[in-house]
């Protein structure tokens, strides 16, 4: 079952909400081509999508705290390196065991979930934050 975007995981920064649901499309499209049968180069070339845009997606963010001064930044960006090093080992051991829908399943399934405890979590946080801060600056 794939991951969906809901609006519960909304955090109003439009920017931010965007490529979260540009995330969950790619990550959809991850399972799509395993459910399809789509060959190792297709799935390799989604995998390299995710993990790109992940890598931009954080850059997006972590420019954002420090242009607002956000004081949980080093939290934040500490979970954001660990979601990157899980994630290259994951596509390393499918490099090594090959492709197998149980591991791609997994891949999917452990990125979806991460994606939205930190999303529903750690960005709703800094989307609050930010919103204050555009807000104070606006007025």
């Amino acid at each position: 079952m794939a991951t969906q975007w809901s609006e519960r995981l909304a955090t109003g920064i439009e920017v931010i909400d965007d490529q979260h649901k540009e995330l969950f499309q790619a990550l959809d499209s991850l399972l799509g081509a395993m459910r399809e049968g789509k060959g190792a180069d297709e799935l390799t070339k989604t995998i390299k999508f995710l993990g790109d845009y992940v890598v931009h997606h954080f850059g997006t963010e972590e420019l954002l705290m420090g242009k607002y001064d956000y004081r949980s930044a080093p939290v934040h960006i500490a979970q954001h390196k660990r979601f990157i090093k899980e994630f290259e080992l994951s596509v390393k051991q499918l490099e090594r065991e090959g492709k197998s829908t149980l591991l791609v399943l997994n891949m999917q399934r452990s990125i979806g979930k991460w994606l939205v405890d930190h999303i529903a979590q750690t960005d709703a946080v800094f989307g609050a934050f930010l919103r204050e801060k555009m807000m104070q600056k606006a007025a």
